[in-house]
């Protein structure tokens, strides 16, 4: 590695995510350390405020939260929030929550069916504050009649147009579904597969920028790092979509990002630890609590 390479990274050109301490908020184009007002104030004028985590870390959806809580203090009535774990399909259903018309019961039955119960304790805080306030929620991720589309290599003209050629992404992805013994074709066959999930969230984020019913209302859009860091996920292809102002908030729990990607990881990087499910003593599990769905 160059000297320069060791001093330098574009992703963070400033700042060494290592080296942050739990609560640093860092502004990654210029390396400023700001407050968490100050943040919320610099993204609070984008239409679409994009906040990943890493799914298990209950640390990282406390994150979210408190940016979901205070861009609806500062914008009562005018914030919806958009999460990767709910399909498009379940729509209809999570327009009876806004209604008021869905219990939380059924809310967090909905949840364990799209994505799994057991993560669901560390969404339950971000879920609680959508219903009790009726904040509308919109289902992100693809149909699984879409994906079996794509994974067939069928069309449909519901399968949304699919950028496969972006080099960064595709540098920094494709390997990740690569390796000894898996053929070339099946590795492409899965990168697909991500691929689609980032562009059906895009056109999700796209369509709900586009309807008149939504002119004046911000969208937080939560998913996982993979499809909104370097932002060449859901937010370029939501804005390739709908050209609009975005921020992009990383809350990292201090890895480095990729030195080889001249791309900025986010907007901000908020420091927070690791409190890993599973890690501290849990309540015993209920034997009646649903098994999660087959992958």
């Amino acid at each position: 590695m160059s000297p320069m390479r060791k001093k330098f990274n574009a992703s963070a050109p400033y700042t060494n995510i290592d080296k942050m301490k739990d609560g640093d908020i860092v502004h990654l184009q210029t390396g400023t350390e700001v407050t968490k007002e100050q943040m919320m104030d610099a993204i609070s004028s984008a239409r679409v405020i994009y906040v990943s985590e890493l799914h298990d870390n209950i640390a990282a959806h406390q994150a979210q939260l408190e940016i979901i809580e205070e861009l609806f203090a500062k914008n009562p009535g005018k914030v919806a929030v958009g999460m990767e774990m709910f399909r498009r399909s379940a729509q209809p259903a999570l327009d009876k929550l806004e209604q008021g018309k869905m219990t939380k019961d059924e809310l967090n039955a909905l949840f364990d069916e799209q994505w799994t119960p057991d993560w669901r304790e560390a969404y339950q805080p971000v879920l609680d504050f959508i219903q009790d306030n009726s904040i509308p929620l919109v289902g992100l991720k693809p149909t699984k009649e879409i994906e079996a589309v794509v994974r067939s290599g069928g069309t449909s003209p519901e399968v949304p147009e699919l950028d496969m050629d972006d080099p960064y992404h595709r540098g920094r992805y494709l390997p990740f579904f690569s390796g000894p013994g898996i053929p070339p074709e099946a590795a492409e066959g899965r990168y697909k597969m991500m691929v689609l999930w980032d562009e059906a969230m895009a056109e999700t984020v796209a369509d709900f920028l586009s309807n008149p019913d939504n002119a004046d209302k911000k969208l937080v859009v939560i998913a996982g790092e993979g499809h909104i860091g370097y932002g060449f996920g859901i937010p370029k292809r939501a804005y390739r979509r709908v050209p609009h102002d975005y921020s992009i908030v990383i809350p990292t729990i201090g890895q480095e990002p990729d030195a080889d990607l001249p791309l900025k990881l986010g907007d901000y990087a908020m420091k927070v630890p690791y409190d890993k499910l599973g890690m501290k003593p849990r309540p015993a599990a209920d034997p009646q609590k649903p098994k999660p769905p087959g992958k």
